[in-house]
């Protein structure tokens, strides 16, 4: 019997690593630490990584160290069981299936190449065997290491960018969950019969993720926030997926969080960046992740201005007193070492209060005269300046 697990209520350059965690959110590696290298998942022995720099396709150990080059996965875009990948290109879209030695099995292309009317993922069975793909309106089964067309299934209206997951097959890969607008779609790969096992309320949702347990979690973005496709433990205990965590009320950091079906939720890294991948180790016990952090550079530095203005164009004094206040505390920051965006932060929170007891804080002319008083202090801390409409408002 299906169980149904349906998740509602329940500008700057940056420098990249992979870190391994422990299930528990602890760093106990870092592997890579470079802008070219890009993770593809665990080898299947759970000693290391295969990752892909500029191409070319290594092993490296999870604890870090010399790679060893691994040709059958040279530009892989998608890791599968086995050792079979994909290779997933944009313009023109395309999508390759290769085998466990790299050669090529099937490529496919929607009927007209310059749209991206095919997936982006495969849908591999557990142990590999088969492989799913949606093109144009189509699903299509697949051998995956012959590349024979095992079934083929009509879908109206089927989005293959958002419809079919990486996790869309069953534990014993006789069917798979498709999401098909507001309608959660089972297709038994035998029979080809189409059932509707759930119809979503309104809103805006994931491709369907069928874990090991036999649970299918549909995630909600206005409940999870994801940013990417949210993925099953091997276990199929929880859910882990990247959101977006406030840091103010113009800001966040991405994070990897995991959730079970019945518990609470567990952030196990956050970073001030972005977050380009994740994957399990094969027995659960570790999680490598790729993620790139926010650097601010600094330009040549100048003299700290000697004083701050005391008027901001606020309708009374006690308001152009509670600016002021706000601009001194960014100030002092500043001068302590404070970067850019943490200091914008502070200057938006801060204005934020102001404006509860004065209306008219977010006055264009109030915006142009704390914009003209903190690119002083900007400029001072070698930073770019502001613009009073595009940075004070979000």
């Amino acid at each position: 019997m299906l169980s149904l697990l349906v998740l509602l209520a329940l500008p700057a350059s940056a420098s990249a690593e992979i870190r391994v965690l422990n299930s528990s959110g602890q760093a106990v590696g870092t592997p890579a630490r470079d802008n070219r290298t890009r993770l593809l998942g665990w080898t299947e022995d759970g000693n290391g990584l295969l990752v892909v720099r500029q191409g070319r396709a290594d092993r490296i150990p999870a604890a870090g160290g010399p790679g060893v080059a691994v040709p059958a996965l040279d530009h892989a875009t998608q890791l599968g069981p086995g050792g079979r990948s994909a290779i997933s290109t944009s313009y023109p879209a395309t999508l390759v299936l290769r085998g466990v030695d790299g050669h090529r099995v099937v490529a496919l292309a929607p009927a007209d190449p310059d749209t991206e009317t095919i997936s982006d993922e495969v849908a591999w069975t557990p142990d590999g065997r088969q492989a799913a793909v949606v093109v144009d309106q189509t699903l299509f089964v697949l051998d995956a290491d012959g590349g024979a067309t095992v079934a083929v299934v009509s879908v109206p209206g089927i989005d293959p960018r958002r419809a079919i997951s990486a996790q869309a097959f069953s534990p014993d890969g006789s069917a798979l969950v498709v999401r098909v607008n507001r309608d959660v779609l089972r297709i038994d790969v035998a029979t080809k019969s189409v059932t509707v096992v759930n119809r979503l309320d309104t809103g805006e949702y994931e491709a369907p993720a069928w874990s090991m347990t036999g649970a299918i979690a549909i995630p909600s973005y206005e409940e999870l926030k994801w940013i990417g496709p949210p993925r099953w433990s091997p276990d199929g205990s929880r859910l882990t997926y990247t959101s977006w965590l406030s840091t103010g009320p113009c800001s966040a950091d991405a994070a990897l969080q995991a959730r079970s079906p019945s518990g609470p939720v567990q952030t196990l890294f956050r970073v001030d960046g972005w977050i380009n991948g994740w994957a399990w180790s094969p027995d659960g016990q570790r999680i490598a992740v790729t993620y790139r952090r926010h650097v601010e550079h600094r330009g040549k530095r100048h003299p700290w201005p000697r004083s701050i203005p005391r008027r901001y164009e606020m309708v009374t004094r006690a308001g152009d007193r509670a600016v002021r206040a706000v601009l001194l505390r960014v100030t002092a920051g500043l001068r302590r070492g404070a970067g850019r965006e943490k200091s914008l932060e502070r200057l938006r929170a801060g204005l934020e209060r102001v404006g509860r007891r004065h209306d008219e804080v977010r006055d264009t002319a109030v915006d142009e005269a704390v914009a003209v008083t903190l690119n002083r202090w900007l400029r001072a801390a070698g930073f770019h300046g502001i613009s009073a409409s595009d940075d004070l408002d979000c």
